[in-house]
């Protein structure tokens, strides 16, 4: 079961409008490492500042839904 600071970690990350990419990887639920394939290959965008690079949540957003359009127009 979480902890009050699990839960209060879940809810600072869901109302955050980007992400460091290690957040990124555990908002969708797949490993660092594919993380940072997707964001190497360009599949989902990043941007850095001082250094730091982050994901938007618009873009994780974007990449959800078309990928939920291509699984429609596979079972169609």
């Amino acid at each position: 079961m979480a902890s009050n600071g699990d839960k209060k970690l879940i809810k600072d990350l869901r109302n955050r409008v980007q992400y460091r990419p290690e957040e990124a990887a555990d908002v969708m639920g797949v490993s660092l490492s594919k993380m940072k394939t997707w964001i190497r290959t360009n599949v989902i965008h990043s941007y850095t500042i001082d250094g730091m690079r982050f994901v938007t949540k618009r873009d994780l957003l974007a990449f959800i839904e078309s990928h939920r359009s291509q699984a429609f127009e596979l079972a169609s």
